[in-house]
């Protein structure tokens, strides 16, 4: 889901490529926010995990690809409830800078 997003937006040219008199839906802008949202929490969960001690939360070699799908998940289901506010503000912003 976050991979297709990123890849969608690098083939449209990013959002800071776009000329001002190109159109970029709020929907695509939106989603873009909560995929971004979930990234930042996933890398946020991940630091996090190490700073649990040893035989802690999936603290071996063995587990640590089980770790990064367990960050990302994470990262994921708490990004749906928009914790932290980061999408709304970035929707918030974009309403106030869009050519309407």
């Amino acid at each position: 889901m976050i991979q297709t997003g990123i890849q969608s937006l690098i083939a449209a040219g990013g959002i800071n490529n776009a000329s001002r008199n190109d159109v970029i839906s709020e929907t695509t802008v939106q989603e873009h926010a909560k995929e971004f949202e979930s990234v930042f929490l996933s890398l946020l969960v991940k630091e996090m995990r190490k700073t649990v001690g040893e035989g802690g939360l999936l603290n071996s070699e063995s587990t640590d690809s089980l770790g990064g799908l367990f960050d990302l998940y994470i990262g994921q289901s708490l990004a749906e409830s928009e914790p932290l506010g980061i999408a709304s503000i970035w929707m918030e912003q974009y309403r106030k800078n869009s050519p309407s």
